[in-house]
């Protein structure tokens, strides 16, 4: 059984895998480097981005329920 951290550790070797953080609000709070190379954006200029121009509405929508659902317990 693989752990979370090498899992993430797997996933961040892959050259064209973005991984990222989010706050409760939906705010990305950081990403990895290849974002660059994925979507065109520096890190600094995707952070500076809202959810909703990095995220699909689906993905969005999903995300603020989550989290929704997480200050609820």
């Amino acid at each position: 059984m693989t752990s979370v951290s090498d899992e993430y550790a797997r996933q961040a070797a892959r050259p064209n895998a973005v991984l990222w953080s989010m706050a409760p609000s939906g705010q990305i709070v950081e990403i990895s480097p290849s974002i660059e190379v994925v979507r065109g954006y520096t890190v600094d200029e995707a952070l500076a981005h809202g959810p909703a121009e990095m995220l699909t509405p689906a993905s969005l929508h999903t995300s603020l329920q989550y989290f929704e659902t997480m200050s609820v317990e």
